[in-house]
C-alpha cells in the first residue's frame, strides 16, 4: 500500500519501526496492536502474526505522543470517543484509564494500548452488484467487508452522476484527516464527519440537496427516524447493519418494522470470506432472493 511505511516511520520510534520492517506481512496488514510490555501483533485478513518485539511503556507513550502531535489536548474531542484519525485515514483506537464526569467521558490517561487500523480500499468490489439506485441495506457479520463494499458503492454511484451525502459518524468511510478525505468516495460526494446520524441526516437534507444519503451501521431508533425522514423526502439511502443473516434481523424490533413496511428495495447479505466483500444473497423488498453468483 502506498505510503504505509512512511506513515509507520512518522508515528513510531526507530526501534519499533525497524521491528515492523522485519515482517513481510506489513503490506497486507489490517491492524497493528500495541500493548504495553507485550509483543506487537499484526492482524491480517485471515490470521494474526505475533512479532518478537515487546513494546515498552516508553515506546507506547512516544508513539501516542507522535499520533497526537505532542498535544493531547488538541485531540481531546476525538480521544473521548476512543480513537484518533491520522494520515491516510488510519484510525487509532486508544485504551487507558477513562475519566468520567456525570456519566460522560472527559478524558483518557495512562495509555495502555493502541490499535492502529490501516484503512484500505478495494475499488471495483461492488461492480458485480447491478444496483445503481434505490434504498439499499448491506447485512454482514463483523469483518466481512461491509464498510469496504459500502465505500465502493458510494464511489461508483457518485462517479456515475448521483450526488451523495455521507454521514461518517466514526470517520471510517472517508478517513478524513484535517478536512480532506483520504479514501475515494467519488466526484459528487459530500462528507459530514463526527456527527450523529440524526444530526447528519438533518444537515444533509437541509443544506446539501443529495440524491442519496449513505451511512454505516444503523441500529438505534433515532437512526431509523433519520432513514425514514430521508426516504419520505425522496432521497435514497444506502446503509449497513451488523447481523449474521436476515433471520436475525427479523427478531429486532426496528428491523422487523422496516421489513414489513418494505422500506428497502434491496437487502445485500454478505458471508464470511476473510474480510473480503463476498455476496451470499440479495433480496428484493418482497424478500425473494434474486442473487445468482457469477
Amino acid at each position: 500500500m502506498k505510503n504505509i511505511y512512511d506513515n509507520l516511520k512518522k508515528y513510531m520510534n526507530e526501534g519499533l519501526y525497524k521491528a515492523l520492517l522485519k515482517n513481510d506481512y506489513m503490506e497486507k496488514a489490517c491492524e497493528i496492536r500495541l500493548r504495553a510490555d507485550k509483543a506487537v501483533l499484526i492482524r491480517l485478513r485471515n490470521k494474526e502474526v505475533c512479532t518478537d518485539h515487546v513494546i515498552s511503556r516508553k515506546e507506547l507513550w512516544e508513539t501516542f505522543c507522535r499520533i497526537v502531535e505532542y498535544s493531547p489536548y488538541a485531540y481531546k474531542e476525538e480521544l473521548i470517543n476512543g480513537y484518533v484519525t491520522i494520515e491516510r485515514g488510519w484510525r487509532v483506537g486508544v485504551c487507558g484509564t477513562v475519566i468520567e464526569e456525570n456519566g460522560t467521558v472527559k478524558n483518557i490517561k495512562d495509555i495502555s494500548s493502541l490499535n492502529i487500523r490501516i484503512a484500505r480500499e478495494i475499488k471495483g468490489c461492488s461492480d458485480e452488484i447491478d444496483i445503481d439506485r434505490g434504498n439499499v441495506i448491506i447485512i454482514s457479520p463483523p469483518a466481512c467487508g461491509k464498510t469496504t463494499l459500502l465505500r465502493d458503492m458510494i464511489r461508483r454511484w457518485s462517479n456515475n452522476g448521483r450526488t451523495i451525502a455521507v454521514i461518517d459518524e466514526r470517520n471510517e468511510l472517508s478517513g478524513t484527516y484535517r478536512g480532506v478525505a483520504a479514501l475515494d468516495l467519488g466526484t459528487r460526494t459530500d462528507v459530514i464527519v463526527n456527527s450523529s446520524k440524526l444530526n447528519g441526516f438533518n444537515i444533509a437534507l437541509r443544506a446539501l440537496a443529495p440524491d442519496v444519503i449513505a451511512v454505516d451501521e444503523i441500529g438505534s431508533e433515532s437512526d431509523f427516524t433519520a432513514v425514514r425522514q430521508a426516504m419520505v423526502s425522496g432521497v435514497d439511502v444506502i446503509c449497513t447493519v451488523h447481523s449474521s443473516d436476515l433471520n436475525e434481523l427479523r427478531n429486532r424490533r426496528h428491523f422487523s418494522e422496516v421489513i414489513k413496511e418494505k422500506l428497502f428495495d434491496r437487502y445485500i447479505v454478505l458471508k464470511k470470506n476473510f474480510g473480503k466483500s463476498s455476496i451470499d444473497k440479495i433480496y428484493n423488498k418482497e424478500m425473494i432472493n434474486i442473487w445468482q453468483e457469477k
